[in-house]
This record gives C-alpha cells, structure tokens and sequence, in this order.
C-alpha cells in the first residue's frame, strides 16, 4: 500500500510538471513571436509609421500613403536625432543669442577676407603687396562691420568685440607665418598695429560722420601713402564713394542677419582708373 501511495504521488507530480513545461513552453513561444514580430524590419517601420501618424489620415480616412516607406522612416528618424542634438544645444547654451552672435561675427570676418584679397586694392591705392597693406584694407572692411553693428544695442557690442578678436587672431597667425620670433619685436610691432588701428577707426568715424571731403583725408593719409606723388583726386573719390556704398548697403542688412548669421556682403571693389595718354 505505502509503495503504491507513493507511486501515485509521483506520477501526480510528473503530471502537474508536464502540464507546468508545456504552458511555460506556450509562454516563451507566444513571447518569442511577439518579440520577432515587433524587431522585424517591415513589421517596424509599419508599427513607427502607426504610431507618429495615428489620427492623421488622408481623405476618406485612408492611412497616408508614405507611412510604410522606409526612406521617409528613416528621415523622420534624422529628423527626431536632429532634434534632440538641437535640444542639447539649447540646454547647454550653444544656441543663446550671444553664441550666435559670436559665430556669426566668425562668418562675417570671413567675408571680409574675400574682399580685402581683391587685387584693385592695392592695385588703386599703390600700396606694396604686404603684411601692413594686408593690415589696412582688411581694418578697413572689419570698420565697415563695426559701424553697422554698434546699432543694434548689447548683442551688437558681442558681435563686435568678437569680429575685433578674431581681427588681431589673424593678424598674430599671420606674424607667425613670417616667423617673427623674437619677443621684443613682436611686442612692439603688436602695439604700432594696435596704435594704427584705434586712429584708423577714429578718423574713418570722424570722415562718415562728417563729410566726404573729411573722409577723403583720412583715406588719403592712410592707404594712399605710397603713391601721394602720383595718385590723383579721382582715385581717392573712387575708394571714398567705395566706402559710401558699402556702409549705406551694410544699413539695409536686417539685424536677424547680421547677428545670428553673419550673412553681409560686400559689393564690387573700386575699380581702377586708367588716364588716357591722349
């Protein structure tokens, strides 16, 4: 009797085992397919296209057509990742309207290098092919750039200051490349070029705000130096009226622009003038 208690008792344990594995094994095969049916490519983007588009459907309550196509998946995908670098920019500060104003003063210096490396400047003001004549008609456009920006208040004087800073970054790189060395003469050539560069600013304020006949001074003193016997009136006229146009053009850039873009432009340099010999 006790041996065949016992027998019974354990097949009841083998039976409730068995009915225990095959329930477990219905389990893990009901999870297995849900688990392939949801990481399979198709059945994916379809599920992502269900889920970003649900309630927006197309006339006749048609799902939109472009719901299971993988490439428009895939750039909603950018699109969610752009956002989200944005996101981290906004948090960490990188799209504040300072740092956009220091970028965009990066974009605006830039283009004042485009135009000063035309060569009807040197060519109309005889200056040699230098560093110093590099120096002043670059100053030259980064003063047309300060003028505009000193109208537009706080985030103005940002863009300012750092078109000034990356104005003497160029000019330091620029003393590398000639592999000027020696302490004491790259300290005193650094304060002859910061002298220079405050009075050109100061006399290019005084001739803009003034009149052309003032401005014309201080043009012919500082970049005409070299060919005071030979140029005439009319090329100065040409590099005052230059300078006229590009400062009034500057006026129209949109603040927006200016600050957040640096997008300006600058026009046709002067053009030279040729005397007849007749």
């Amino acid at each position: 009797m006790r041996v065949a208690s016992i027998a019974l008792c354990l097949r009841g344990i083998v039976a409730r085992k068995t009915i225990a594995d095959g329930a477990h094994a219905r389990v893990h095969t009901s999870m297995c397919s849900v688990f392939r049916s949801r990481f399979q490519p198709q059945s994916y983007h379809t599920s992502l296209g269900r889920i970003q588009n649900r309630g927006v459907a197309t006339q006749g309550g048609a799902a939109r057509s472009d719901d299971r196509n993988p490439e428009s998946t895939s750039a909603q995908q950018l699109s969610l990742m752009d956002r989200f670098i944005k996101r981290l920019g906004v948090i960490g500060g990188f799209y504040s309207q300072n740092q956009l104003a220091m970028r965009a003063a990066r974009n605006a210096y830039m283009t004042c290098c485009d135009q000063s490396s035309h060569r009807e400047f040197i060519e109309l003001t005889g200056l040699p092919d230098n560093f110093q004549s590099w120096f002043l008609i670059q100053q030259l456009h980064v003063w047309m750039l300060m003028v505009r920006a000193k109208q537009e208040g706080s985030l103005g004087a940002t863009f300012y200051k750092q078109l000034v800073q990356f104005f003497w970054d160029d000019v330091e790189h620029r003393m590398r490349l000639m592999k000027i060395d020696d302490v004491t003469i790259k300290t005193e050539s650094a304060r002859e070029l910061n002298s220079m560069f405050y009075g050109l600013l100061f006399a290019y304020d005084e001739g803009l705000v003034k009149d052309d006949h003032v401005l014309a001074s201080a043009v012919w003193r500082n970049l005409f130096h070299h060919t005071k016997g030979t140029a005439t009136a009319r090329d100065v006229a040409q590099l005052v009226a230059y300078i006229r146009r590009e400062v009034h053009a500057l006026d129209g850039v949109d603040a927006k622009d200016l600050l957040e873009r640096g997008a300006v432009s600058f026009g046709a340099p002067p053009a030279v003038c040729v005397e007849s010999t007749e």
